[in-house]
């Protein structure tokens, strides 16, 4: 009778043993397949997204106003510097996203700051002290002005309130300022979405700062 009692557990043993291998090998496999996504993922986000926000800023500050740079006070447009922008980043995004991964949700904040209220309601209105624009609303003003501005940056966008972040930029010259947050999606995470799951994926957030610089010509 101990015989076959011991013979008994060695079998239940033997038969939760084989279970739980069964169990692992999914398991493991999976990490197998996860683990070159999550290299996807951080570089992604070290180099695609800050690359395409450093570009996307870049060009927006280029789209200075013809005119205001002739007189020699160069000024931003913030219509053509938003769309030069977001043109920018679509492009940028794209071209550099790891094979495998996209970028999806992107959300960002867009600052234009000239600083002053000098060229008030000239060329129609497209140079302002102040155009600040998200993906569902836009700010433009004349009524905040002066340098050198202080401003912070969020995982959420820009604050004047430079105590909620260690981040913090400090410009005495007409700038852009973007911060972008995206959700990176590896090509596995695409198709458990068209199988009707949740949607998945790592959000990171980037930023850049473009600043005019203006070469003094000695008299």
């Amino acid at each position: 009778m101990r015989d076959q009692i011991t013979k008994l557990i060695k079998e239940e043993e033997g038969a939760i043993g084989s279970i739980i291998i069964l169990i692992l090998i999914p398991i493991l496999v999976y990490i197998l397949i996860s683990a070159p996504n999550l290299a996807r993922y951080q570089r992604a986000t070290n180099t695609v997204l800050q690359n395409a926000v450093d570009y996307a800023v870049k060009d927006a500050a280029t789209m200075v106003d013809e005119e205001s740079q002739a007189l020699g006070e160069p000024r931003i447009d913030y219509a053509k510097a938003k769309e030069r922008f977001l043109e920018s980043l679509a492009y940028n995004i794209n071209a550099y996203s790891e094979e495998g991964s996209s970028f999806e949700d992107v959300e960002y904040s867009l600052l234009i700051y000239n600083g002053d209220d000098k060229y008030k309601g000239y060329d129609g209105g497209k140079i302002a002290s102040y155009a600040f624009f998200t993906k569902d609303d836009s700010v433009i003003t004349n009524s905040i002005d002066g340098f050198p501005v202080k401003l912070g940056i969020t995982e959420d966008g820009i604050t004047d309130k430079l105590y909620e972040t260690d981040i913090n930029v400090s410009v005495d010259r007409p700038f852009v300022l973007a911060v972008v947050k995206a959700r990176i999606v590896s090509i596995l995470d695409k198709k458990s979405n068209n199988e009707g799951n949740d949607k998945e994926g790592v959000y990171v957030t980037r930023w850049s700062l473009g600043e005019i610089r203006v070469r003094k010509v000695d008299d």
